[in-house]
């Protein structure tokens, strides 16, 4: 009587945490994909990316020389900025305030992940603007995080512990 009644009790306490606690969105990463320039240059390398905070981290862009010279946006030399040139668009700033590597996107970026194709119109690589090269090609794309919510894994534990009461009974 006593076990059925503390099962009772858990499945109870997890169904009003599923209805209290929110779902957890997980940042996720973007690779960049096919990426080339108008002087057939290239980028390469993948960035992480909060599609709720409009934040991002642990980038690591390689870009090759052509009227640029070769550039490696990263967490040690530049910074990620959202929107800055637009909606659904993301910066790479290099730290020396000249460099920067902006991708502007038809669809925004978000935590589901998918595929997201470039604007050329408004995707540059430039040194102060005064020597740049347009993006003529390429995409990112990303698969979601597969993490469960917390309420889903707060339901899973009571039939855990039904299971494990039932194999001692046999």
């Amino acid at each position: 009587m006593k076990k059925q009644l503390l099962a009772r009790a858990i499945f109870a306490g997890a169904a009003l945490a599923a209805t209290v606690l929110p779902a957890q969105a997980t940042p996720i990463t973007w690779h960049l994909d096919g990426v080339t320039f108008s002087d057939g240059a290239t980028a390469s390398g993948s960035f992480v990316y909060d599609a709720d905070t409009g934040s991002g981290s642990l980038f690591n862009i390689v870009t090759t020389a052509g009227v640029l010279p070769a550039f490696t946006y990263d967490t040690s030399n530049s910074g990620l900025y959202s929107n800055g040139f637009g909606p659904n668009a993301i910066s790479f700033f290099a730290n020396t305030g000249y460099r920067y590597f902006t991708l502007s996107f038809f669809d925004a970026l978000t935590n589901a992940g998918g595929t997201r194709a470039i604007n050329f119109a408004s995707s540059w690589d430039c040194d102060n603007c005064g020597t740049y090269r347009r993006v003529t090609g390429g995409s990112v794309t990303s698969l979601a995080a597969e993490v469960p919510e917390p309420a889903t894994a707060l339901l899973m534990l009571p039939m855990l512990g039904f299971l494990a009461a039932r194999r001692r009974k046999q």
